[in-house]
């Protein structure tokens, strides 16, 4: 990967192009697009938003919800690459039995919305 890139570089210093003119090979890129990087990053929301959903308190349930958002932002950082997002492309899975669907709605900048139906709970915003 390292070998190609450094070619790429130095084709394109040889041709006269910019050095940020490249073009990178499939092979860093994840198998998964962005949009299904976020919607996996979902994976643990029924079981702390649940807790909000049951909890009376506004202390635990600001917990739940602090908790619930570290754990996706934990989940969706990773070392590759995703696929960039095209507009207009949708994903929909079930989580922990809670289906999710999600719409790419912007390309620039990339935005992402997205609704949950879950078991006493309704999720619903844009990333």
């Amino acid at each position: 990967m390292l070998t190609f890139i450094i070619k790429r570089i130095g084709k394109n210093i040889f041709s006269g192009k910019g050095i940020l003119n490249i073009s990178l090979p499939v092979d860093i890129f994840c198998k998964e697009s962005n949009i299904e990087r976020i919607a996996n990053s979902f994976g643990y929301c029924p079981l702390f938003i649940e807790k909000v959903a049951e909890a009376k308190d506004p202390v635990d349930q600001l917990k739940a919800i602090l908790s619930s958002a570290l754990g996706s932002s934990l989940i969706y950082l990773t070392m590759e690459k995703p696929f960039n997002p095209i507009l207009g492309e949708t994903y929909q899975a079930w989580i922990d039995g809670c289906p999710v669907y999600f719409e790419q709605i912007s390309h620039h900048p990339p935005i992402a919305a997205y609704f949950m139906k879950g078991r006493g709970y309704t999720i619903s915003g844009s990333v």
